[in-house]
């Protein structure tokens, strides 16, 4: 799943993949715009956690890197259930293309949540609005 973006061991994976099947950009928007910080649909903490970690701590792979894992021989994925149809279809061009500038709130899956723009660096930080200060690894 090259677009998904969850932080690597988080232990909120299998919750919020339940919780974001069927909640679109729109809804995601409306949601942080109108409903105060305790009554939004989407609150996982791992998601506040991109805001510590970073993006390099999560598991998606970047369209222009897309081309470094040719060697395997693999099936890609693309995510985005939550995707309109012309969302789905740049993320696809830009996996074939192995090219994409611009905010990656529009390919990566977890990326949307941001209430800022992502755009892709070894520093850049999400910015979503809850803070948590729980460990998101798994327990050995």
């Amino acid at each position: 799943m090259v677009n998904e973006g969850c932080l690597n061991g988080c232990k909120y994976r299998k919750a919020d993949i339940v919780s974001v099947q069927n909640y679109s950009l729109d809804s995601t928007i409306n949601d942080y715009i109108n409903n105060p910080e305790e009554n939004r649909v989407l609150n996982q903490p791992c998601r506040t956690l991109m805001n510590k970690y970073g993006i390099n701590e999560t598991n998606f792979i970047h369209p222009k890197k897309i081309f470094n894992y040719e060697q395997f021989n693999l099936t890609y994925k693309i995510v985005g259930r939550s995707f309109s149809t012309s969302r789905i279809l740049k993320t696809v061009q830009a996996y074939l293309s192995g090219t994409f500038s611009g905010d990656l709130r529009d390919i990566i899956e977890n990326f949307k949540h941001s209430r800022e723009p992502v755009f892709y660096s070894t520093t850049q930080k999400t910015q979503f609005l809850l803070e948590d200060p729980n460990d998101y690894k798994n327990e050995a």
